[in-house]
Order: C-alpha cells, then structure tokens, then sequence
C-alpha cells in the first residue's frame, strides 16, 4: 500500500488492516457529517495514508465529488 504517495511493502497484519478500514470510514463519514461531501470516486488509490503508530487516513481527489442535499 501507500503511504505519503510512495509504496510501502509492509506486512498488512489484521491489526494494521482493521486500523485502515476504521480509518476510511471515520473520513468518509467526516466528509458527510461535517461539509456535507459524497466523494463519489471511493477506490484505494483516492485515500493517502500517514504511518505513525497508528495510520491516519485522508480522503483525496474530489474530481467527482457533490453536496449532498
């Protein structure tokens, strides 16, 4: 996977993998709750992820983003 846009060949543990879905899905519904986003394009090359010791994931690319109504 990604991390800070270069690629990273470190093990996916369970640990790691349910910390990187959590993460996805806290920004996803961030993006909703706060600003009202639907990002629209949810693949893994659109989230950029920041190691430390615990990942912090962030939503990119809103090219075909909207406001939900």
């Amino acid at each position: 996977y990604k991390i800070n846009h270069q690629l990273v060949k470190k093990p996916l543990t369970p640990l790691l993998t349910i910390q990187l879905l959590l993460g996805i899905l806290t920004e996803v519904q961030y993006l909703h709750q706060n600003f009202g986003v639907l990002h629209r394009d949810l693949k893994m090359n659109n989230f950029m992820v920041i190691d430390g010791e615990r990942p912090i994931v962030r939503a990119i690319d809103f090219g075909s983003a909207c406001l939900m109504q």
